[in-house]
């Protein structure tokens, strides 16, 4: 069993089995986004590399998060000017100790992305990775406004 640390990221506070999430995340076969063959989810997984914010990335694998292994992606539709609205979310093992406001990213310099809105609900687990154990989770969603990137049409409504 792992211990329990602390983690502050914009005002919210945890309380994370890091060591016990990361083992999840290993253990787990998903690969994220990647095993979803829609247009979508291939213009995420085509980017999200360069289009997660390092910020994003850097609190997600502080938590024991693959951030590679979304638990959901789904679409929102199209955003205009050859972007798209998507969503999604990952889980962690914790406990919202403070909870803050929803939480806006600033994309990276060299990103194309907008809009990044992370949220924090505890004790929810949707759709949650197989591996993860029966234990209080904190789900992390998001949606971010992205480029449009693969070399096909934009999927008509």
């Amino acid at each position: 069993m792992s211990e329990n640390e602390t983690i502050d990221f914009h005002g919210w506070r945890f309380t994370v089995e890091s060591g016990r999430t990361r083992q999840a995340y290993a253990d787990s076969e998903s690969r994220g986004a990647q095993d979803c063959s829609c247009a979508y989810c291939r213009n995420l997984v085509a980017q999200r590399s360069r289009e997660y914010p390092r910020e994003l990335l850097g609190f997600l694998k502080s938590v024991g998060v693959d951030p590679f292994k979304e638990a959901e992606v789904y679409e929102l539709g199209p955003a205009g000017d050859g972007y798209t609205l998507i969503g999604g979310w990952w889980h962690f093992i914790g406990a919202v100790e403070i909870e803050g406001e929803p939480v806006f990213l600033e994309p990276d310099p060299s990103s194309r992305s907008r809009e990044w809105n992370v949220l924090f609900l505890g004790q929810k687990a949707d759709l949650k990775l197989n591996t993860l154990p029966p234990a209080p989770l904190i789900q992390v969603e998001f949606t971010a406004k992205l480029p449009w990137v693969l070399n096909e049409p934009f999927p008509s409504e």
